[in-house]
């Protein structure tokens, strides 16, 4: 999770965790590696953009919840306005007015790493999005990419291709090779 994060920031301008592995003792004994994460909530856009929590709407995209998104701070007015008008596309004009209220390069910039990646666990969970209610952009955040690359994905047999895994105990069917050059 942690490295695809930091790969695709250094590609991709985009929201995620930042990171920083750390030697773990208690009382003088090691305990490994850990890794330290950025927290992905309304202090992470406090520490990233200086908005307190009075000043933003974050959602949260959580499986088996009442409706499709949890409000993490602020009010449902300008997401449900987003969703509502999405419902009407394709037009031009909605998805001007849509673009009023969605940072759409951080949208595809967003998107790119989860299509791409297979992430099985999205995206009916871990989507969260934020905005400064006097900016009204929102702007999403890739976090838990531990589904990612998953051979159980579309992507990962992707025009009869198998990817290669490094789990040496999942089979690899050799007999979709036999004409490749």
């Amino acid at each position: 999770d942690a490295l695809l994060q930091m790969t695709v920031a250094e590609v991709l301008d985009i929201e995620y965790q930042s990171y920083q592995p750390a030697v773990h003792y208690i009382n003088g004994d090691y305990y490994g590696i850990i890794n330290l994460r950025e927290r992905n909530n309304t202090q992470y856009v406090y520490s990233n953009f200086g908005w307190d929590e009075e000043e933003i709407d974050m959602i949260e995209r959580v499986p088996n919840d009442v409706g499709y998104y949890q409000i993490k701070a602020g009010d449902t007015e300008a997401i449900d306005y987003v969703v509502e008008l999405a419902s009407q596309l394709p037009d031009d004009e909605v998805y001007a007015e849509i673009a009023e209220l969605v940072d759409i390069n951080g949208l595809v910039n967003y998107l790119m790493p989860e299509l791409w990646t297979g992430n099985w666990d999205w995206p009916q969970n871990n989507v969260k999005g934020f905005r400064d209610v006097n900016d009204g952009k929102f702007r999403f955040v890739l976090f838990d990419l531990d589904g990612a690359f998953s051979t159980s994905t579309p992507f990962a047999t992707f025009l009869g291709k198998q990817n290669y895994t490094f789990d040496s105990l999942h089979g690899f069917d050799h007999s979709l090779n036999k004409n490749m050059s």
